[in-house]
């Protein structure tokens, strides 16, 4: 993919609407697993336009994440939505 058709931050926000649409319908959900971002992702990203596959999305996120190497604990502390976000839009960017 050469360019998304959405900045970082149109994404985060669009991202945002749609876990908020699916908590709406799924109010028992307490935790997001990052295949669930992905496949949020995916979907902001079809309703743009553009068609990518969560599965190979998700691969690839938790190949990116694996190389960070980072300390037990990490992660969480110091890893929020927005740098989330990043991390998938910059695989986005550089993969798909």
């Amino acid at each position: 993919m050469a360019k998304l058709n959405v900045s970082k931050e149109e994404l985060q926000a669009l991202y945002e609407e749609e876990l908020d649409s699916l908590l709406e319908q799924c109010d028992w959900i307490t935790y997001i697993k990052s295949e669930t971002v992905c496949g949020l992702i995916t979907q902001v990203l079809f309703n743009l336009g553009t068609t990518i596959d969560a599965e190979k999305l998700h691969e690839a996120y938790t190949l990116e994440v694996a190389s960070m190497n980072l300390k037990d604990g990490e992660w969480a502390n110091k890893y929020g939505i927005k740098e989330i976000i990043s991390v998938i839009y910059d695989i986005l960017e550089k993969k798909f």
